[in-house]
């Protein structure tokens, strides 16, 4: 029996109905309101004195003021005297946190509707700084503002994003989450890594291309709270790809290397050391020596450098240099560092830091 061409046009009407009827249910219910860098509306202006004063007493390191402009679930976390400690260790870790500029802002609404595992969300927000858009995302209900700024530390030399969460209080809008991460590694930003990432993988150079992957996917990330689409990408354009060559605790396993016909050693590590102006391959391995300040220490480490920029030449294109550190069974270690510039940077990081990847 023939179709009826009205019937499918009305089955047509009636999906598209539906989908019409599901993305209301879906989407309206979000209510947020994007102010730019808050200086074109009143409600902008609002927000923005607040993250103002609350940004000038984290410059200031005025720590008793940014304990009264908190909320009070941020302030319920710990006492008067544990919130002063833990921004005074954070100043100090990050060598003070200078020059605030808010560059983008968002009021957000967040109801037990927008529950998503155990924080409420906000997906696919349209984003001018991290085009094209970001997730906010927040582990309280209520009224937030979700401001995004710059900020430099280590004394003005790195370039880092500074997210912070205000909720509304009555009149006032109050500090409930802080958030800080780098925002720009050796004078790139994350789109130059990404960029470059590609470039390294068109060039068959896949453990630069991995690593480059993860530093734009890093420097993409401001926060848990804004986490950018971009950045999303980026994560998995690499998700099932074998990191060759490059162990890591917990993740992937240690590697026997043959140095030479007299040294073999087992590598633990192999990732990358970063600051606002360097950016060096970290390589540890297991050493069977007593005495890592050693002369025969030190050969040893010489001989491993020698072993990674012989068999992994590439590397030389994406890192200053290279960081070699022989680590004993009890967990005491040493490393040198062998720049591919003798003139170029050479900072050395403290061995105590934790990796990244």
């Amino acid at each position: 029996m023939p179709s009826n061409p009205k019937k499918k046009i009305l089955a047509g009407a009636f999906v598209c109905l539906v989908v019409i009827v599901w993305l209301s249910v879906g989407f309206v219910t979000y209510d947020y309101e994007y102010i730019g860098d808050g200086t074109d509306s009143p409600l902008g202006q609002e927000v923005l004195a607040s993250a103002n004063k609350i940004a000038q007493f984290i410059t200031d390191k005025s720590w008793l003021d940014l304990h009264a402009a908190s909320a009070a679930e941020f302030r319920a976390e710990s006492s008067r005297d544990e919130f002063i400690s833990q921004w005074q260790q954070l100043s100090r870790s990050v060598f003070g946190i200078q020059e605030v500029r808010i560059v983008e802002m968002y009021v957000v609404n967040l109801r037990e509707a927008h529950l998503i595992a155990s924080a409420y969300k906000m997906p696919m927000v349209p984003s001018k700084v991290l085009p094209p858009a970001v997730s906010l995302s927040s582990p309280f209900l209520g009224r937030q503002a979700f401001v995004l700024c710059k900020s430099m530390t280590d004394n003005g030399e790195v370039s880092t994003w500074l997210t912070l969460i205000l909720k509304q209080e009555d009149a006032d809008w109050r500090l409930l989450q802080f958030f800080i991460s780098p925002a720009m590694i050796a004078g790139h930003d994350g789109h130059w890594f990404w960029q470059k990432s590609k470039e390294f993988e068109r060039a068959g150079k896949i453990r630069n291309a991995l690593f480059y992957n993860d530093i734009a996917s890093q420097l993409l990330t401001p926060s848990t709270a804004i986490d950018s689409i971009s950045a999303g990408e980026v994560r998995n354009e690499f998700k099932d790809r074998t990191r060759i060559n490059m162990p890591y605790p917990g993740q992937r396993p240690a590697e026997n290397w043959q140095i030479n016909n007299n040294l073999t050693v087992s590598v633990h590590y192999v990732g990358f050391v970063s600051t606002g102006v360097l950016l060096w391959l970290d390589v540890r391995y297991q050493t069977m020596l007593d005495d890592i300040e050693s002369e025969k220490a030190k050969s040893e480490r010489q001989q491993i450098h020698e072993y990674v920029v012989r068999t992994f030449p590439e590397y030389k294109d994406a890192f200053g240099g290279i960081y070699i550190g022989s680590v004993q069974e009890g967990g005491r270690g040493s490393r040198d560092g062998f720049p591919f510039d003798e003139i170029g940077p050479s900072l050395t990081p403290n061995w105590d830091d934790q990796p990244q990847n």
